[in-house]
């Protein structure tokens, strides 16, 4: 079995869990049920961080990634289970949804 390759933007993030305020605020995040995620995409054999124009979402337990734009045009009805900072707009914008059709 190959070795999965990641970015180095991925080994940043990957490293950056060992930071203390990066602990604390993991921490303070489960005090509301809440966890860290690191948001990627596997793509051509290598780990890299999601792109900013593009949502994970999983429907039925198949993931699959779609563009902003055109996920907000389709009719979802499931529910974000991931977020993160849009530096650009700068706010908190879900880039994971879960649904089930079930």
């Amino acid at each position: 079995m190959e070795t999965q390759k990641i970015t180095p933007a991925m080994a940043g993030a990957i490293s950056a869990i060992q930071h203390p305020r990066v602990q604390e605020i993991i921490k303070e995040l489960s005090g509301y049920n809440l966890g860290v995620a690191l948001p990627h995409i596997h793509q051509d054999g290598t780990a890299d961080l999601l792109p900013d124009d593009k949502v994970q979402y999983e429907n039925n337990l198949v993931v699959s990634f779609v563009y902003k734009k055109e996920f907000s045009k389709k009719d979802h009805s499931g529910f974000p289970v991931s977020w993160r900072w849009n530096q650009t707009k700068n706010r908190v914008e879900a880039c994971a949804w879960c649904h089930d059709d079930e």
